[in-house]
């Protein structure tokens, strides 16, 4: 079942760059469009820093 899209790319990209938790949603979110941010390096470390 898919959900709704809560979040837009510029909440997440603010929550991230204030350094602000993440939900367990906006990661999905990033996962399902990982071109938004491909600007935003840092988001792939900090994915695999959630994965471990």
């Amino acid at each position: 079942m898919e959900r709704t899209r809560k979040f837009n790319s510029k909440m997440i990209r603010k929550r991230i760059i204030l350094g602000k938790k993440l939900t367990r949603g906006m990661f999905d979110y990033i996962r399902r469009n990982p071109d938004e941010f491909k600007d935003l390096v840092f988001v792939r470390r900090r994915f695999k820093n959630t994965q471990r």
